[in-house]
């Protein structure tokens, strides 16, 4: 190497560490300079966030309470939309039209997922700490002591209680072609979000669209098999996860029992329940009073309410010992002792259940065989004299065919009544067991 060439080598190096120095102290130098320049900048990007954030807001401001939604007819076009910054994507019908095909995608998914469960049950109430996840486990802990095949799903995402009352929290969920497999205690399926964190004890801190995918998912994705009832435990008040399941399930719901306590704030808060469900199209089956006691009863009871509001009272359940040792060991009154006043009381509500959706599926077979008699008569009523005895051949050469259809039919709708008249037998012994 040339002496020339190795006299260039080391020169880089040497400019290369002299700029770095003069780098090092001219920031030494100009330190306070450097740190009052990135203040300065980060408290106009910070000022710039606070405007964003404080315009967002103010757009938020700007929907109204009574906004009628993006999937309602009135969308964009209600008085209530005048001045509203999502007018525009309201009234946009090919929006519209993409989110009224998804919503009947999931609709159909739902519906085709649980063809095969009889009956479903909302389990609701005005506020936390009535009882309600309580009520909820010990109706489907008694249905399932009675031998039927009982699903119980909490969609209270936020504060699962369901797996600590069946004592299922170290459970974890397999998945198979079919779906979710739940939980199984004997003849109860049992699903959770519970069973789907890290650590039960992690707080799910998620917002509406999360929630609703996951309660979308419980409904679609689940493999419940052949099911007599699907009783779910929902969150307390009226929040978005009681608007997603009455979308999804819209007519499927067979109605919804109602919690509360016997104190007076509970039995206003659940005022505010009633009417949510009568503008959400939720059959009220009845309100149940926990933690029942005889002493202390305020002026306006949970009985008055219920008359005032022109609901049913489907009964009271004592918060005795028996099932007090039920919640903690994971399983219902009626398995520590079914005649218990607790046992007798679940076995009572469940027996109000029964006879409330008898009473509304007997109506509508009988109306079913009202109507076609009625169009039976005057089809008959309006043809020629000459032509009745062409219709009796028809008839008479299409007799068996008709009566498989009929039986078809009316078994797919009386096996339904059947499961209800069975129970309501098998709960009058235990009832009046003394």
């Amino acid at each position: 190497m040339s002496s020339r060439n190795k006299n260039n080598s080391l020169i880089i190096p040497f400019l290369i560490g002299t700029l770095a120095s003069f780098g090092v102290n001219y920031y030494i130098y100009n330190r306070e300079t450097v740190d009052e320049f990135i203040k300065q900048h980060a408290d106009k990007i910070l000022s710039k966030f606070k405007k964003y954030y404080k315009r967002k807001q103010s757009e938020d401001d700007n929907i109204p309470n009574d906004c009628p939604g993006i999937n309602s007819e009135n969308a964009g076009k209600s008085k209530a939309c005048d001045g509203c910054p999502n007018r525009k994507i309201c009234n946009d019908p090919e929006l519209k039209k993409q989110k009224e095909n998804e919503k009947n995608q999931i609709f159909n998914e739902i519906q085709e997922n649980l063809k095969n469960v009889k009956y479903k049950i909302l389990i609701l109430s005005g506020k936390g700490g009535v009882g309600k996840s309580t009520i909820a486990s010990q109706l489907a802990f008694a249905l399932s002591h009675l031998n039927y095949d009982v699903g119980l799903l909490d969609i209270d995402i936020c504060g699962p209680s369901i797996p600590v009352l069946t004592k299922t929290i170290d459970n974890d969920v397999n998945y198979s072609i079919n779906g979710w497999i739940p939980i199984y205690k004997n003849n109860l399926s049992i699903m959770s979000v519970g069973y789907l964190l890290p650590n039960f004890d992690d707080p799910v801190i998620w917002r509406g669209p999360k929630k609703n995918g996951l309660i979308k998912q419980f409904l679609c994705d689940v493999y419940w098999k052949n099911l007599d009832f699907l009783i779910i435990d929902t969150p307390p008040g009226t929040s978005d996860e009681h608007l997603t399941i009455c979308s999804y399930l819209k007519d499927n719901l067979d109605g919804c029992l109602i919690v509360t306590t016997p104190h007076i704030l509970s039995i206003y808060d659940v005022k505010k329940e009633i009417e949510f469900c009568k503008k959400t199209n939720i059959p009220i089956l009845g309100v149940i009073e926990n933690m029942f006691q005889s002493i202390f009863v305020s002026n306006y009871t949970v009985q008055n309410m219920c008359s005032d509001m022109n609901v049913d009272y489907a009964g009271k359940v004592t918060f005795d010992q028996n099932l007090i040792d039920a919640c903690q060991q994971g399983v219902g009154c009626c398995d520590i002792n079914k005649n218990s006043t607790s046992s007798k009381e679940i076995f009572s509500i469940c027996k109000f259940l029964a006879q409330k959706l008898y009473t509304k599926y007997s109506n509508q077979i009988d109306h079913i065989e009202d109507q076609q008699l009625i169009t039976d008569q005057t089809v008959i009523n309006n043809i020629d004299q000459n032509d009745k005895n062409n219709l009796a051949h028809e008839k008479s050469e299409n007799n068996q065919l008709d009566e498989i259809q009929n039986i078809m039919t009316e078994n797919e709708n009386l096996s339904k009544v059947q499961v209800l008249e069975k129970i309501i037998s098998d709960i009058v012994s235990i009832v009046d067991e003394k």
